[in-house]
């Protein structure tokens, strides 16, 4: 059974109707935390702010600004990686985190980047030029998923971490597909990513991992609920432009129908 605190959320998120008479009842830094923990703080900011007054808006306030500063120095450390890739010549994308934001237009919570890089003789290069310019302080590896191969850089960038995931050796169908990469600029950086229809499968895969597949349920992963909000925004903003066939394609190519199904049955 939920808790009040819960409803609330699981209300805010389809857009029902609140009666402000039942927040006196709510505990504020427990839908805080709520949001927290499913990184939807930022999206529903506004409707919080517009429902509650006195402390319980200093509370919500105060947790606004101390996410917008973060947010705005990992902005500050994102273009100057972004950048010094570029004037390198290494040939790389970005997705989800903060590229996914500017996709869908909507307010994200992240920390890290993702990046495939389009070579594998790539990554030595490209960790060579981090190690020249940027202070990096760890490199962790994990290898326990067979389709793709991932490297941990862990930069210090102004005294704050921040944890570069590097692609690797991709046999995922997905991840190594290159076709009609867009292009996107994030704070004066030009950055490409995957295409929409991409863009679309990765999500639905992301779901699918976190809820059923062994090795992210090892990992203590659970639902998280901007991981289905996100895709929601995303379909009712493209929905009418995606290219189907493509995405069929790509589908058959993967054999994801069971993945597909999973993922909409979770929603």
């Amino acid at each position: 059974m939920l808790t009040r605190e819960e409803k609330f959320v699981y209300d805010i998120l389809l857009k029902k109707d609140i009666n402000k008479n039942t927040l006196s009842n709510l505990d504020i830094r427990r839908v805080v935390s709520i949001l927290l923990e499913h990184k939807i703080f930022l999206r529903y900011y506004k409707k919080l702010s517009e429902l509650f007054e006195g402390m319980e808006k200093n509370i919500i306030k105060l947790q606004y600004f101390l996410i917008e500063e973060k947010k705005q120095r990992y902005n500050i450390f994102f273009k100057s990686l972004a950048t010094t890739l570029n004037d390198n010549n290494i040939e790389f994308l970005i997705y989800k985190g903060i590229v996914l934001e500017k996709i869908i237009n909507s307010d994200r919570m992240y920390n890290d980047i993702d990046i495939v890089l389009k070579k594998d003789v790539d990554y030595i290069k490209a960790i060579k030029i981090l190690k020249k310019y940027f202070n990096v302080i760890d490199i962790n590896s994990n290898h326990e998923n067979n389709l793709v191969l991932e490297d941990y850089v862990i930069i210090n960038f102004e005294g704050i971490n921040y944890s570069i995931e590097f692609k690797k050796k991709c046999n995922d169908i997905i991840i190594n597909n290159w076709d009609n990469l867009i292009e996107i600029d994030i704070n004066g950086v030009i950055i490409k990513t995957y295409s929409l229809e991409v863009t679309f499968l990765n999500m639905v895969k992301y779901i699918y991992n976190f809820t059923n597949h062994y090795f992210y349920i090892q990992n203590g992963n659970r639902y998280i609920l901007q991981y289905f909000d996100d895709l929601k925004i995303f379909l009712e903003r493209y929905y009418n432009i995606l290219n189907f066939e493509k995405i069929k394609i790509i589908i058959d190519q993967e054999k994801m129908y069971y993945k597909i199904k999973t993922c909409f049955l979770a929603l």
